[in-house]
């Protein structure tokens, strides 16, 4: 439309009768309804008015249509036959048509204006009918809609700095749109991630990176999917804003969605924006970076009990799919973890030697042998051992496998047979995890909800919530002395 929208006074659709195929144009000789778009009434001839606007109901395709024709000096109406239109060498708004192909934008503008136009005519019919002397029975709009409709238009509506051209308010006002339309809505949010390209590419153009933010801090809020997707290159192009910029309040709410998905804490992204952002500016993001992570384990505890039968030494693996976080499991007396690098218990790392020693990523396979006998624990990395484990610790408790890490990790549970074959064959005498799950119970992973709890700053990695009873098989020998 460009400069000549602000001119124009209406915008009109043209409804084919017949569709050849989908985004065809209209050609010569084909048959067409024009409809206001502002209104919802269709074009009509009539030989008492002329031409007029008629209602939906009054406008069916047995009584009215239009075709052109190739000389462009004919209008056939079914009804009426051929009538003459003389075109003017110089158009004129009262006795000329000019049709325009509208943009989807401006014909999404104008059905909120119809659809609202309606509810509010609705609702002032509704309002004349009760001030009336008639007891007449009137079914009024629902008054919250009416409220969200106000504060949607005038939100919608709502103009850009006069200094602005025109063609830059259109601009800006599209991009102003798309927020509203997938704020608070997770499909739309998830359709709109999977162009994260194109969307951090747009942050190039000064007059829509306004909304251009906007929508993508909806993304990032609404669809924690997103975060997945997320690259080095898109967080350095929306550091850089801050040098175009300045201190936007936009481009920090951007940057602090990518630190935290749903409380749990981004690893990747927080250190990936303090080395590039807070070495060369004095600004601050967060009071402290988030130290909460998830943690997730199987329903299978191990123990041991005097005189049980059961098997003392267990075996399991855990195939990283994606990244790696080492905070959590660990940072109290009660847990123990590797990392790749260190050995953990009770927030004290001890570094360890291992073939090809590196920090976990995508594709190691982790393995922990527990010996409750000893009682010790070792790990492995992807079938190499570990050149260290942990020794006479406190087998009172239950154990269990449990696996910490940040958001866009994942991971997998080998815990033999059905439950994931392991990659790696266990060392002789170690029994797979499965086999201590109780008999009818179905095997599910599950979060430890209760995971943390500060007391003086001390972090506690909490176990089950619930009591266990002890569930060791004990055998009772058979007297057999006085058996003949």
């Amino acid at each position: 439309m460009g400069k000549g929208a602000s001119k124009a006074r209406s915008l009109w659709r043209l409804e084919p009768l017949r569709i050849g195929w989908s985004g065809s144009h209209i050609r010569y000789g084909q048959a067409f309804r024009l409809r206001h778009l502002s209104t919802g009434h269709y074009l009509a001839l009539t030989e008492e008015h002329g031409l007029v606007l008629q209602e939906r109901k009054k406008s069916d395709t047995n009584c009215l249509y239009i075709i052109i024709n190739l000389s462009c000096h004919v209008a056939t109406h079914k009804t009426f036959g051929k009538q003459k239109a003389c075109l003017h060498a110089e158009g004129h708004m009262d006795d000329g048509l000019t049709l325009q192909r509208c943009q989807h934008e401006e014909a999404r503008a104008v059905r909120i204006i119809r659809n609202t136009t309606v509810l509010f005519s609705h609702f002032i019919k509704g309002l004349d009918s009760i001030g009336g002397d008639k007891n007449v029975g009137v079914s009024l709009p629902n008054f919250d809609e009416v409220l969200q409709t106000l504060d949607d238009l005038i939100e919608y509506f709502k103009q850009p700095d006069s200094e602005l051209e025109h063609e830059e308010k259109q601009t800006l006002l599209r991009s102003l749109i798309k927020p509203s339309l997938i704020k608070g809505n997770r499909n739309n949010c998830t359709q709109f991630s999977r162009n994260l390209d194109w969307l951090v590419s747009k942050l190039e153009r000064l007059e829509s990176s306004s909304g251009i933010l906007e929508v993508l801090h909806c993304i990032l809020i609404e669809s924690p999917e997103a975060l997945n997707i997320i690259q080095r290159g898109h967080i350095k192009s929306i550091i850089s804003l801050l040098y175009k910029h300045g201190r936007n309040h936009k481009i920090l709410d951007v940057l602090c969605s990518l630190c935290v998905c749903n409380g749990v804490a981004v690893r990747a992204n927080q250190n990936l924006i303090c080395d590039h952002l807070l070495p060369k500016r004095d600004l601050l993001l967060q009071t402290r970076l988030v130290n909460d992570v998830q943690s997730m384990r199987p329903n299978i505890f191990l123990g041991v009990a005097e005189g049980s039968a059961q098997y003392k030494k267990w075996y399991f693996e855990l195939v990283i799919d994606q990244g790696w976080g080492g905070n959590g499991v660990g940072d109290d007396l009660y847990s123990y973890s590797f990392d790749g690098l260190y050995l953990w218990s009770g927030r004290i790392p001890r570094e360890v030697a291992s073939i090809n020693q590196h920090l976990l990523n995508s594709d190691d396979v982790v393995s922990c042998c527990l010996d409750l006998s000893a009682p010790s624990m070792s790990f492995r990395i992807n079938g190499q051992p570990v050149q260290g484990m942990f020794e006479d610790f406190n087998i009172d408790g239950f154990f269990f496998p449990v696996v910490s890490f940040s958001a866009g990790v994942k991971v997998r549970f080998l815990l033999g047979g059905r439950h994931g074959d392991f990659k790696f064959l266990p060392p002789a005498g170690y029994s797979p995890c499965y086999e201590a799950l109780l008999p009818k119970e179905k095997m599910r992973v599950e979060a430890v909800k209760e995971y943390k709890r500060d007391h003086g700053g001390v972090r506690d990695l909490l176990g089950t919530t619930q009591f266990l009873s002890q569930a060791s098989f004990i055998p009772t020998p058979v007297e057999t002395s006085q058996v003949i």
